[in-house]
């Protein structure tokens, strides 16, 4: 556009141009495509993001430049439709605590199948059906509510507040938050999908598949730069009990609470996945045979010492825990499980509630017994 303007039969024909409107035409043109690529680069950035609260802080960053309202209140579907809602609230651009709650957004997702677009607070108290629902919202004095869809549906809510300075927003400011929201949508739903490839649904812990790549990646870490590892297989003692006595509500229970203790256990960078029924595992980076042992009681010792109330009964929970540090020999994933499996049964066999370092043997000692 600007080199249209520079053009020398433009610049000639200028005034007349400009008399029938076409230089202000095209300067018009030329914000919109500015705007335009302001906001492809604003989206790149935004699908770096990597957690919620990143998103909202970069989003209102985003808002900010253009207009400041009063608040503004994120509501997240989480992954698990079974999880509570997450929500994060900002009041004059800062992260707040806040009272408002919203239970589920089932209410509300069949009227944005219809109505899929931004819309003024008082259009969409006209319009939507449930009273009781929009009681939950009247509470913030909302101005505009923004709804965040995908493919599964309706991913959450924006709600926005009054602008702190100037009158009602423009439609351009509705278009941008419109357009913005779209993408903040695809971002949302490339997250949730994420984690339901890579993650146990039940304890939110990563899945097996996951923990098969992980664990064939520090193999060839091993490999080629000689970085360790070790392995840890959890199995919970007599869990049958639970499900048994106290009802499958109290096995999930149990399997939950347990998958946070093991979390709060262990370093970020290690990998803590769910094996299948009862058992666990944990990938250890950088460990070697003392320290993974070290390791392991202290998971061990913080089950044990775990209360999972349920009913306002405490049960009570043991694991045993087999351990396997990678070697020269371990060339496949199956290799490293195997030995930390025949730890396993040797912590079994001596009692449960205990934890157990392959040693070459037992392999085969393991095999025997079954």
């Amino acid at each position: 556009m600007t080199e249209l303007l520079n053009n020398p039969e433009i610049i000639k024909h200028y005034d007349l141009l400009d008399k029938i409107g076409l230089i202000d035409y095209i300067k018009v043109q030329q914000l919109r495509v500015n705007s335009r690529e302001e906001l492809m680069d604003q989206i790149i950035e935004l699908f770096d993001k990597q957690t919620n609260r990143e998103l909202t802080d970069y989003v209102l960053s985003l808002l900010v430049d253009r207009f400041i309202p009063s608040h503004l209140n994120f509501v997240f579907q989480p992954f698990g439709d079974d999880e509570p809602l997450e929500i994060l609230c900002y009041e004059k651009m800062k992260p707040v605590a806040s009272n408002f709650k919203i239970d589920s957004l089932k209410p509300y997702s069949e009227f944005f199948k219809e109505y899929p677009n931004t819309l003024s607070f008082p259009l969409f108290e006209y319009k939507f059906p449930d009273t009781g629902s929009l009681e939950e919202l009247k509470t913030l004095d909302p101005e505009m509510i923004v709804p965040m869809l995908g493919m599964n549906g309706l991913y959450g809510l924006i709600i926005i507040g009054k602008k702190m300075m100037g009158d009602d927003y423009t439609n351009d400011e509705v278009v941008y938050i419109d357009r913005l929201m779209t993408f903040t949508a695809i971002w949302l739903q490339n997250n949730v999908h994420y984690k339901s490839s890579v993650m146990d649904s039940k304890t939110k812990l990563f899945n097996h598949s996951h923990f098969s790549r992980q664990l064939t990646d520090d193999i060839a870490l091993y490999k080629r730069y000689d970085v360790s590892c070790s392995l840890l297989i959890l199995d919970v003692d007599f869990f049958k009990k639970f499900n048994d006595v106290y009802g499958h509500l109290a096995g999930d229970m149990v399997l939950y609470s347990l998958a946070r203790t093991v979390e709060d256990s262990v370093r970020e960078v290690d990998v803590v996945a769910r094996f299948g029924g009862e058992e666990f595992v944990v990938l250890l980076k950088g460990h070697n045979k003392k320290s993974s042992m070290l390791v392991a009681e202290r998971i061990r010792t913080s089950i044990e010492k775990m209360d999972v109330v349920f009913q306002e009964q405490v049960l009570k929970v043991t694991v045993s825990i087999g351990v396997a540090n990678i070697s020269p020999g371990i060339n496949f994933t199956e290799d490293l499980v195997s030995q930390a499996d025949a730890a396993l049964y040797q912590s079994k066999k001596r009692g449960r509630n205990c934890s157990t370092v392959y040693r070459s043997g037992l392999l085969a000692r393991a095999r025997y017994i079954n």
